[in-house]
C-alpha cells in the first residue's frame, strides 16, 4: 500500500507538471527544484550576474564589448538554469512512470 501511496504522489505530482506545460517559472516553486544546491547556486549567480549588468547598462551603451559580454553571460546563466530545471522536471516524471510501472507488476504478481 505503501507503494500505492508513493505512485499516487508522483502521478499527481507528474499531472500538476503537465498542466504547468514548460512554464519555467511556475515550476521554480516546486520542492525538487527549492532543495536543488546547483539551482539555488545558478539562481544565485544569475542574481549577481543581472544585478551587475544592470548597473554596466547605466554606464555603457548597447554596443560596448562590456555590455555585450554582461549580457552574454547573464542570457547563459538563463539558460543554465532553464535546463536544469527541466532536468529536475523530467527526474520527476521518470520517477512517476517507473513507480507505476512497478506497482503494475506487483499488482499482476500478487494477482
Amino acid at each position: 500500500m505503501d507503494s500505492q501511496r508513493r505512485t499516487s504522489e508522483l502521478q499527481s505530482r507528474k499531472n500538476l507538471l503537465a498542466t504547468m506545460d514548460d512554464k519555467v517559472g511556475e515550476t521554480q516553486s516546486l520542492q525538487e527544484v527549492l532543495s536543488s544546491y546547483l539551482i539555488q547556486s545558478l539562481k544565485s549567480k544569475l542574481a549577481r550576474a543581472d544585478a551587475s549588468f544592470a548597473e554596466l547598462a547605466k554606464r555603457v551603451g548597447k554596443n560596448h564589448p562590456l555590455y555585450k559580454q554582461a549580457k552574454a553571460e547573464v542570457n547563459s546563466l538563463q539558460q543554465k538554469l532553464r535546463s536544469e530545471i527541466k532536468m529536475v522536471l523530467s527526474s520527476i516524471n521518470s520517477e512517476a512512470t517507473s513507480s507505476i510501472q512497478r506497482d503494475s507488476l506487483l499488482a499482476i504478481s500478487i494477482g
